[in-house]
């Protein structure tokens, strides 16, 4: 429905804010689990995402250059590279594995 107003943790998202949230979402976090060591803002960046809905699968983000990078960022993400300064803590790994485990190989073509 147009227009529809939902209640979530953000008060009132109209019509399309919500899928607009969603993708912007999707395309940064495996940005920052690649490239930044904010464990806790990627933390409540996948704790949000997972409140509004289903992250955006890769195959359907708008943008062929946008889509490649992501893959190619999640491709980095499964071969362990991390941001360069190797951070002493498994929170990190495990933000990664969480979101890892949600990638199908499917929407990576």
């Amino acid at each position: 429905m147009k227009n529809k107003i939902e209640d979530n943790a953000f008060g009132q998202i109209v019509g399309r804010d919500n899928q607009i949230i969603r993708e912007a979402l999707s395309i940064a976090i495996p940005m920052m689990l690649r490239h930044s060591l904010a464990w806790s803002n990627t933390k409540d960046m996948m704790r949000i995402l997972e409140t509004l809905g289903p992250r955006t699968p890769t195959n359907l983000i708008q943008g062929r250059e946008l889509k490649e990078k992501i893959i190619e960022v999640i491709g980095e993400l499964r071969d362990g590279k991390r941001h360069k300064a190797r951070p002493n803590t498994p929170n990190l790994d495990n933000l990664v594995e969480k979101y890892l485990a949600d990638i199908t190989d499917h929407e990576l073509r």
